[in-house]
C-alpha cells in the first residue's frame, strides 16, 4: 500500500509538473457515501468527494464549480496504478447514477483496479445545469424527446435561471476536468469506459491525452464524425420497422395487432387534440390527470425501443392507443418521461448539442421529406434548432468531429438491435483504431455493458489489453423475448 501511495505521488510530479508538486495527490477528501440510481430506488455504498474546477479552464471568465466524484476501491491487495474512469451518456446523464445502475459490472472491474466516476460538469451533482422553473423546464427539456415546441420565451427564462454560464459545459471543456482529476488522484493512466454520448467524451479524451489512456471501452458508439440529429429519427424508424417485422413473424402478435407501422401512421394522421387520461400514481396511489398526444406516443415508442424487454410492449401500447385506450400510454409517460426529466440535465444537454451538433445540421441532415415520413417526424430537429438559435455556444475543439486515429487498445461493444447507435457506428470508428475489436451482443439494444457476458469480457480485456484474444461466443446466447399480446404478457 505504501508503494502504491509513493507511485501515485511520483506520477503526479511527472504528469502534472513540479509547479503543483504533491498538492493534487491529496486534493480529494474521500468520505463514505450512499449513491442512488437513476430510478431513485437502488442504493449502493462507495466513497465520495468533491473536486473543484474553474468554470472556465482557459481562465478568461472567473468562477469555480464543484464536481461530484465517487470511488469504488479495488479489492485487490496491490492494485495497479491505473484506474477505470466511467462516463455516462445523454448528453446530460450523471455518471454516479450509472455506477449504481450498472453496479455488478463495475464491481467486477473493481476486483482488479479502482473504479472512478465523476458527474460530468453540468450533470448530477456537478454544477447541475437544469432549469429550476417548472414551466421553462417542461418546454426546454422536451427537446430531448420528439415533438417538442420549444418557444423562445421558455428558452430565455431557462437561461436566466441557470446557475452558471452555459458556454462552459461542452465536451471540449469536460475532458480537461477528467485529465485534471487523473493528475489530482495520482493515477498513471485511465482505462476509459464511455457509453453512448459518453463515447464521444471518452474518444476525445484519448485524442487529447493518448499517453494517459491505457485502454478504451466504447459501448454503443457515437463516432466523432457523427452529428446527432436526423440520424436519431432515421435509426429509430429502422428499429421500429424491425420490431414490426418481428411482430409480423409471430403468429400471436400478427394476429392480435397487425402492422405496428401502419397503426402508428394511422394514429399520427388522426390524433389532433390531446386526450385526457386519469391514472393512479404508482407511488402514492392518488389519481393524476394527464393530457397525452401523439407526440407522447412517439416519445414513448422511441424510449421503449432502447431495450428488448421494453420493446416487446410497444405493439400492445400502439394497438390500444389506436383503439382510443390511452391508459397504457399514460402509464409509460408517467414512468419514462418523468424519469427522463429527472435524470437528464436539460441545460447541459443543450450546451452540448447547440455547440457540437446543431451548427452542423446543414451539412449532415437528411432530406426533410424523409424525416416527415418517419414516425418521429421532424419535430425534434425543429425544436433543437429553435432552442439553439438562442442558446449561447461554448468552445469546441476544431478536431472534435475529426476521424479518430489511435493506437490505444480499444474494445467496442454494440447491441445488435440498438435503435440509436447501431453496430455500423462502431465499425466506422474501428477503421482508425490500430488495436481494436468489435463485439456485438445478440438481440440487445442500447448500452450493453451489463448484458450477456459483456462485463466479464471487459474485465478480461482490461487485464490483458488483448482484444483479439477475447472469446465472445457467449454474446450469442441472449434470450429472445416474445411480444406482449395483452397486459398479462406474451402468449402462453
Amino acid at each position: 500500500m505504501l508503494h502504491r501511495r509513493v507511485s501515485r505521488t511520483v506520477n503526479c510530479l511527472i504528469a502534472a509538473g513540479l509547479a503543483i508538486i504533491c498538492m493534487n495527490t491529496h486534493a480529494l477528501d474521500w468520505q463514505p457515501c450512499a449513491l442512488i440510481g437513476s430510478d431513485g430506488g437502488m442504493v449502493r455504498y462507495a466513497e465520495c468527494a468533491s473536486f473543484e474546477r474553474p468554470l472556465d479552464p482557459a481562465g478568461n471568465t472567473p468562477g469555480v464549480i464543484s464536481l461530484a466524484v465517487a470511488r469504488l476501491k479495488s479489492a485487490a491487495p496491490e492494485p495497479p496504478n491505473d484506474a477505470v474512469l466511467a462516463i455516462n451518456g445523454g448528453p446530460g446523464g450523471a455518471s454516479r447514477d450509472m455506477l449504481v445502475d450498472l453496479w455488478p459490472a463495475f464491481e467486477a472491474m473493481a476486483r482488479g483496479r479502482d473504479v472512478i466516476v465523476m458527474d460530468q460538469r453540468g450533470t448530477g451533482r456537478s454544477a447541475r445545469m437544469q432549469c429550476p422553473s417548472a414551466e421553462a423546464s417542461t418546454e426546454v427539456r422536451t427537446t430531448m424527446i420528439p415533438g417538442a415546441e420549444a418557444t423562445a420565451e421558455a428558452v430565455k427564462v431557462c437561461l436566466n435561471q441557470l446557475p452558471h454560464d452555459p458556454r462552459f459545459f461542452t465536451t471540449s471543456v469536460a475532458v480537461t476536468d477528467f485529465e485534471a482529476l487523473r493528475a489530482a488522484l495520482g493515477y498513471s493512466q485511465w482505462n476509459v469506459y464511455g457509453v453512448s454520448y459518453g463515447t464521444r467524451v471518452a474518444a476525445h479524451y484519448a485524442r487529447r491525452h493518448p499517453e494517459m489512456t491505457r485502454a478504451l471501452v466504447l459501448d454503443s458508439v457515437v463516432p466523432p464524425e457523427l452529428i446527432l440529429g436526423a440520424n436519431v429519427v432515421i435509426n429509430s424508424q429502422t428499429a421500429l420497422a424491425k420490431l414490426d417485422q418481428k411482430c409480423r413473424d409471430d403468429v400471436n402478435c400478427a394476429g392480435t395487432f397487425g402492422s405496428v407501422l401502419d397503426t402508428m401512421s394511422r394514429i399520427r394522421g388522426q390524433w389532433v387534440t390531446p386526450a385526457t387520461v386519469e391514472i393512479p400514481d404508482p407511488v402514492t396511489g392518488e389519481s393524476a390527470i394527464l393530457e397525452v398526444t401523439y407526440r407522447h406516443l412517439a416519445a414513448v415508442v422511441r424510449l421503449l425501443l432502447y431495450a428488448p424487454e421494453t420493446a416487446i410492449i410497444i405493439p400492445l401500447i400502439v394497438h390500444e392507443a389506436g383503439k382510443g385506450n390511452y391508459l397504457p400510454l399514460a402509464a409509460q409517460v408517467k414512468l419514462l418521461l418523468e424519469k427522463l426529466g429527472h435524470s437528464l440535465a436539460d441545460g447541459m444537454h443543450n450546451s452540448v448539442v447547440c455547440a457540437e451538433d446543431v451548427p452542423f445540421f446543414g451539412a449532415a441532415e437528411a432530406d426533410r421529406s424523409s424525416l416527415d415520413k418517419a414516425y418521429l417526424g421532424a419535430d425534434m430537429i425543429n425544436a433543437l434548432q429553435a432552442v439553439c438559435a438562442i442558446w449561447p455556444k461554448g468552445p469546441v475543439d476544431p478536431d472534435l468531429h475529426a476521424p479518430l486515429q489511435l493506437s490505444t487498445p480499444t474494445l467496442l461493444l454494440a447491441g445488435e438491435s440498438d435503435p440509436i447507435t447501431p453496430p455500423e457506428y462502431a465499425r466506422a470508428i474501428a477503421t482508425g483504431l490500430e488495436k481494436s475489436r468489435l463485439m456485438i451482443v445478440d438481440g440487445q439494444g442500447h448500452s450493453v455493458l451489463q448484458r450477456s457476458c459483456s462485463a466479464r469480457l471487459v474485465v478480461e480485456f482490461l487485464d490483458t489489453l488483448e482484444p483479439d484474444k477475447l472469446r465472445g461466443a457467449c454474446l450469442a446466447y441472449s434470450p429472445q423475448l416474445a411480444p406482449f399480446i395483452d397486459m398479462a404478457g406474451p402468449a402462453p
